[in-house]
């Protein structure tokens, strides 16, 4: 389906240009060059939001590539800490069993990430 869309949005958009370059050398009888003009024009106002919804797809992709670097960060740093609060608070003490509880630390056995 997406292909197919694709390829439909292609077509509206070179079939238009062709018939206003053509426009530029062919004479029709009532087609005066400030009707050319004016569907320059509407074509441009029509392409605005599909230029506009390619930007927003690429725009929603960069953001989702920063997410997910986001997430590895914020995970990366989660084990750091997890495993300095491991080297701190030993899980063979078992008074540390509540610290440990508070990191999402096993109490029965040390952290392995």
């Amino acid at each position: 389906m997406g292909c197919q869309r694709s390829a439909f949005v292609a077509e509206c958009v070179r079939i238009p240009y062709a018939i206003i370059n053509a426009l530029a050398t062919d004479t029709l009888p009532g087609i005066t060059p400030a009707k050319v003009a004016a569907l320059g024009t509407l074509r441009s106002d029509w392409m605005g939001p599909h230029d506009d919804q390619g930007g927003d797809q690429s725009g929603a992709t960069t953001q989702r590539e920063e997410l997910k670097t986001m997430i590895k960060s914020i995970t990366d740093r989660r084990i750091a800490i997890q495993f300095a609060a491991d080297a701190e608070w030993p899980w063979s003490d078992p008074a540390h069993a509540g610290v440990r509880q508070e990191f999402y630390l096993p109490a029965n056995q040390p952290f392995n990430g």
